[in-house]
C-alpha cells in the first residue's frame, strides 16, 4: 500500500527549500508504524509541470538494495502549498558529510571502504540500465549482457550523481561497511525522454558533471561516480577545476596509501570520451575483479585493504 501525507508525522527539518532543482524542503518524519522516513517536498510549480511525478515514477520502478526506496507520495498541494514524496531514511548520512568529517580529522578513508562505494554504486547503475541485479553474476566472474536486460525495461540515467546524493544505511549490511544507497532522482531521465529538452536537465551539479553534459548517458553516471570517489579519497568535497589533471592522475602521486589498481580503475571511469569508459552492465564485473586484484596488491605490501571505519565516522 502506498503511503500518503496523513500516514506521517514531521519530526525535524533537515534542509530548507531550493537545495535542488525542485526541492521545497527535506523533512525527517515518522510513519504511523513508528519507522522513520524522509519527506521530500516539491513546490507547486514542480507538481503542476509534472516534474515531481516524473521523479516519483522513476523511483516507483526501482526495487534494489542500493537505490533509495519509495514509500509513498501525496501531490495534492491545494491546502499546504507543496507536494510530498516519502522515501527511505538513510540514517548514516551522505558521502559528502562523511568526507567533510574525514577532512576535518585529517584521516584518510580506508581503501576497502572506497571499493565498497564503487561496488554498491556499480550494482545500482547496472540496475538502472537493465532492471536486473548483477551481484551474483559479477561475483562469479560473468559480466552482464544486453540480452539479459529485463523485458520492457526503460533505461534510467540519474544525471546528478555527487557525494551529496550517495547515502549510507545500516540496512542490509553484510560487511563491515554500511550499505551505499543512491538517491535524489530529480534530474533523472528515462530512455523515452532522451533527446527531449526539459528545464530540469540544467539542474544538475556542474562541478560533478561529465565533460559531455548536458548530453547524458549511462557512461555519464559512471564518470560522476568515479569523480565522487576520487574527491573522497583526496578528502575534498568538491573536484579540482582542472578536469584534465583529474583524468590524468585521479589519486595523484602524493596521495599515498591507495593501490595502483584503484587509481587505474578510476582513471578508466573518468576518461573524456564516453566510448572509452566501461558501460554500466560491465561495471559490476569490472569492479569486483579489480577489487580482488587490489586485495592481492595490498597484501603483498602487508597492508589491510579492509581497515574498518573509525568509531566517529557515523556519530
Amino acid at each position: 500500500m502506498s503511503l500518503t501525507r496523513k500516514d506521517f508525522t514531521p519530526i525535524q527539518a533537515l534542509a530548507a527549500g531550493k537545495q535542488g532543482g525542485m526541492n521545497a524542503g527535506i523533512i525527517l518524519v515518522r510513519s504511523y508504524k513508528g519507522a522513520q522516513a524522509i519527506e521530500k517536498r516539491f513546490d507547486a510549480s514542480s507538481v503542476r509541470h509534472g516534474y515531481a511525478l516524473r521523479e516519483i515514477n522513476i523511483m516507483r520502478r526501482c526495487n534494489h538494495l542500493n537505490i533509495c526506496g519509495l514509500l509513498g507520495s501525496d501531490l495534492d498541494y491545494r491546502y499546504c502549498g507543496y507536494g510530498s514524496m516519502f522515501i527511505d531514511w538513510c540514517e548514516c548520512g551522505s558521502l559528502d558529510s562523511l568526507t567533510g568529517k574525514f577532512a576535518r580529522k585529517g584521516v584518510q578513508m580506508p581503501e576497502g571502504f572506497l571499493w565498497k562505494i564503487l561496488w554498491d554504486m556499480s550494482l545500482a547503475l547496472c540496475y538502472l540500465q537493465s532492471g536486473v541485479d548483477a551481484e551474483s553474476s559479477a561475483r562469479k566472474g560473468v559480466p552482464m549482457l544486453r540480452a539479459q536486460k529485463r523485458m520492457g525495461w526503460g533505461e534510467i540515467v540519474h544525471c546528478d550523481i555527487k557525494p551529496a546524493n550517495i547515502f549510507f544505511t545500516s540496512r542490509g549490511v553484510n560487511s563491515q561497511y554500511p550499505t551505499v544507497v543512491l538517491g535524489d532522482f530529480g534530474c533523472g531521465i528515462v530512455d523515452s525522454s532522451r533527446g527531449r529538452y526539459e528545464p530540469l536537465m540544467d539542474a544538475f551539479t556542474s562541478s560533478f558533471a561529465p565533460p559531455e553534459a548536458p548530453s547524458y548517458s549511462d557512461a555519464s553516471d559512471i564518470y560522476s561516480t568515479a569523480l565522487s570517489v576520487h574527491c573522497s579519497a583526496l578528502l575534498r568535497q568538491s573536484p579540482f577545476s582542472d578536469g584534465e589533471r583529474v583524468r590524468r592522475d585521479p589519486l595523484r602521486r602524493d596521495c599515498a596509501g591507495y593501490s595502483q589498481t584503484l587509481a587505474t580503475l578510476l582513471k578508466r571511469m573518468l576518461r573524456r570520451s564516453v566510448k572509452d569508459r566501461p558501460d554500466a552492465l560491465y561495471l559490476p564485473y569490472l569492479v569486483w575483479r579489480e577489487m580482488n586484484v587490489s586485495k592481492i596488491e595490498n597484501g603483498r605490501k602487508h597492508e589491510r585493504p579492509s581497515k574498518p571505519l573509525p568509531s566517529w565516522a557515523f556519530e
